[in-house]
């Protein structure tokens, strides 16, 4: 496509084109942050700057959430704008920052929140590193509570799919292996659902609930108060069980009135 460009030129477009995307994605960035502050998005009928992103501009799903992300924290603390453009920060940094930030306050206390000083240190510990390095920083600082809810990831894949991640005990995952060999090594959605089926009837009958039902069944009737029904009301059939009930019942009379 470009033979006839030399190794040293071929080099410096390179790396111009790469300086223009950059200084395309700063820009974006700063047009989205506006977008964001007017809630522009909404006249363009939709409920949010991610599906603007998505529907208007064309971006992917991930390249969207990651343009939010950065958005985000660019509004927490504005130095995040000089830090892209000095590049001590990428992209994929801010975003990992931002969600980190997110999950952190879903757990935390609302007097207990991240505040501006605390933002700009988690930043500062990130300078200047790569993806993997960040994800060790984070790693390190983030709270029990808040590792628990990174760990557990629910993500729809098909109309009838879902995939599950999370993180177990190696005494949990030894369970499991014994349960694969026992079980002639079925898989492990066939471990889950039937242990899931067995767990469900349990606590439904613990709630009175009847498996065959999605609501509780109705407690007994006392023997007083009892009724007697006929399936079908034009049928003159009476069951045997039920004459010898109404018999009992009536001390033997006729109980029919007019």
């Amino acid at each position: 496509m470009h033979s006839e460009i030399s190794d040293h030129d071929l080099f410096n477009l390179t790396f111009l084109a790469a300086k223009k995307e950059k200084e395309a994605t700063l820009a974006l960035l700063e047009y989205l942050l506006e977008v964001d502050l007017r809630r522009l998005y909404a006249t363009k009928a939709h409920s949010s700057l991610f599906d603007y992103i998505v529907k208007d501009l064309g971006l992917s799903e991930p390249a969207a959430a990651e343009r939010v992300n950065a958005v985000r924290l660019m509004q927490e603390v504005p130095a995040v704008k000089t830090h892209l453009e000095e590049g001590r920060l990428s992209l994929t940094t801010a975003s990992q920052i931002e969600k980190f930030i997110k999950t952190e306050n879903k757990v935390r206390q609302k007097s207990d929140r991240m505040e501006v000083r605390e933002k700009n240190n988690l930043i500062d510990a990130c300078f200047d590193q790569s993806k993997r390095e960040v994800e060790k920083t984070l790693l390190a600082k983030q709270s029990d509570e808040a590792r628990v809810l990174t760990r557990e990831k629910i993500k729809p894949i098909s109309r009838d799919r879902v995939e599950l991640k999370l993180s177990i005990s190696f005494e949990t995952f030894q369970k499991l292996e014994k349960l694969k060999e026992l079980s002639g090594d079925k898989s492990l959605e066939s471990i889950f659902d039937q242990g899931l089926n067995l767990l469900l009837l349990k606590e439904q009958k613990k709630r009175g609930y009847d498996s065959k039902t999605t609501g509780p069944t109705r407690p007994a009737e006392s023997k007083k108060s009892k009724t007697y029904k006929v399936a079908n009301s034009d049928s003159r059939f009476v069951p045997i069980h039920l004459k010898r009930a109404i018999f009992k019942r009536s001390g033997g009379r006729c109980e029919f009135s007019t």
